[in-house]
């Protein structure tokens, strides 16, 4: 059965990476049955044994604080999303598109990627705003980093766009005060690289 959209959820996006990472894995295959080679697989990662122990821990943290449910059997994981309150539906190509491209912008990861886009998606767009007031929503990821997360989806794959607001100083000086993001109605992706 297709999925039509994934649902995952504002209450994640401060989460650490290897947290939000694994609850986005999770809600684009709306569930995950296996192991944590599996699961390692299904990030992208090569399954070593520090990543498995990082992945298990980060289960461990996410079922703890309610954002999953977790069965396991010896080596066998059943994880199932518990949704949260803000819910933001997004189309199942997003995950998967981001997760295996190369970004134009170097060091930004997926996870930030997606968080900035879901971020874009369920913030007012009417509202001036920040890289340093989104680094405080996405809990504390530097505002480089969300510059460069920002170009990654303008840029590569056009799904949000960017208008600066400048105000003149007294001294004629023109400053940057902040900007305005507004996503695309649509995922945009054509497999550029």
């Amino acid at each position: 059965m297709k999925v039509e959209k994934v649902s995952c959820y504002k209450e994640w996006l401060p989460l650490e990476k290897s947290e939000f990472g694994v609850l986005a894995i999770i809600a684009e295959q709306n569930g995950f049955e296996g192991n944590l080679t599996d699961l390692c697989r299904s990030l992208s990662l090569a399954p070593q044994t520090q990543t498995r122990h990082r992945l298990k821990k980060a289960i461990e943290e996410i079922t703890k604080n309610g954002f999953c449910e977790c069965l396991n059997s010896e080596q066998k994981y059943c994880i199932k999303i518990i949704p949260q309150e803000t819910e933001i539906r997004i189309d199942p190509r997003a995950i998967d598109d981001l997760k295996n491209h190369r970004y134009s912008a170097a060091n930004v990861s997926w996870e930030v990627v997606l968080k900035v886009y879901l971020w874009s998606i369920q913030h007012r767009w009417d509202e001036l705003t920040t890289n340093y007031q989104i680094s405080v929503d996405l809990g504390g990821i530097s505002e480089k980093v969300i510059g460069r997360a920002k170009k990654v989806l303008i840029e590569d794959f056009e799904v949000i766009d960017r208008n600066i607001e400048r105000k003149r100083r007294a001294d004629g000086e023109i400053r940057t005060i902040g900007h305005y993001i507004t996503p695309n109605a649509w995922w945009n992706y054509k497999g550029k690289k």
